[in-house]
């Protein structure tokens, strides 16, 4: 071992072999599984923010009525931000 440190997950089991009663342990690293948590919750909270973008665009071109080559220019121009 090089006594490096890192989030682990532990099972303890309990058994018995010839009368006599032993343990067993399994370490298992979630390093990834963190990672993959931590990217799950970026992109539900960037899916939340685009919705509410969406949302709000939509409700400009209710308010403007624009048509369908200004809403393309809308568009575009809230791109370029």
């Amino acid at each position: 071992m090089d006594g490096v440190e890192f989030p682990a997950e532990a099972s303890l089991s309990r058994f018995e072999v010839r009368g006599r009663g032993h343990f067993a342990v399994i370490l298992r690293n979630v390093n990834d599984q963190l990672a993959a948590e931590r990217r799950i919750e970026s992109l539900v909270s960037e899916a939340t923010y685009l919705k509410e973008e969406i949302a709000q665009l939509h409700d400009v071109r209710e308010m403007v009525g624009v048509s369908q080559a200004q809403a393309e220019v809308l568009v575009e121009t809230y791109r370029q931000r």
